[in-house]
């Protein structure tokens, strides 16, 4: 099944509007997915997310059904759907003091090599992005948990000329780079020198770009 939209079109809109069109339950018969998980993320498909999070129990098992779905699943519109909910759950603000800590915590069941595993293996842009993001935005608030593998692939992504992924890796980068201890990291893979190159890449290019339009 692959009803999304394409890597140009999809947006976080359209990628939670993806929900009524995945088949849910077959992840349920063939054991991806608890039925518990399945009927978590339908009850909170049909709630306001910050009714779900007013609630701890049915806030962190709202979270943890979501990571079961990005350890377990490979269809693009249901990665695509359930990274938008983690990131929308991440991005949450509201007065009543839910933290970016507290919900970082909901994530109980939080595999940052779960998420880099579906990172490397996306060939999707959108899925790609998102996740990048989520796992930098998890990794700035879990210090015990190490940068150093994400801080590779986003170097790799920085030093490949064509990565297809450099979209992806460097608004991630502006997010971790918050975590002092990913500074000291990111420098020891060489990343400053990385985004160097790739700053003069982009400038070379705009350069190119307005060159060719004036004449």
């Amino acid at each position: 099944m692959d009803s999304s939209a394409t890597d140009e079109e999809m947006t976080r809109e359209k990628a939670l509007a993806l929900y009524s069109s995945i088949d849910w339950s077959s992840y349920g018969r063939v054991g991806i997915l608890g039925g518990g998980d399945v009927d978590v993320l339908r009850v909170a498909e049909n709630a306001p997310l910050d009714y779900t999070l007013k609630d701890d129990t049915a806030a962190t098992k709202f979270a943890s059904s979501l990571l079961k779905v990005v350890a377990n699943v490979s269809d693009v519109p249901a990665l695509q759907y359930t990274l938008t909910r983690i990131e929308d759950v991440l991005l949450f603000s509201d007065d009543n003091g839910l933290t970016l800590a507290k919900r970082v915590s909901l994530f109980e069941n939080f595999d940052d090599a779960a998420l880099l595993r579906c990172l490397t293996h996306t060939k999707d842009a959108y899925c790609a992005k998102v996740c990048a993001c989520v796992l930098a935005t998890f990794l700035t608030v879990l210090e015990n948990s190490s940068c150093e593998p994400f801080v590779s692939w986003l170097c790799e992504q920085l030093s490949a000329s064509r990565s297809a992924k450099v979209s992806a890796a460097v608004p991630a980068l502006t997010i971790l780079l918050r975590a002092i201890r990913a500074r000291d990291v990111f420098a020891d893979h060489g990343g400053v020198g990385y985004l160097t190159k790739l700053l003069k890449r982009s400038i070379s290019s705009s350069s190119a770009g307005s060159s060719s339009s004036e004449q």
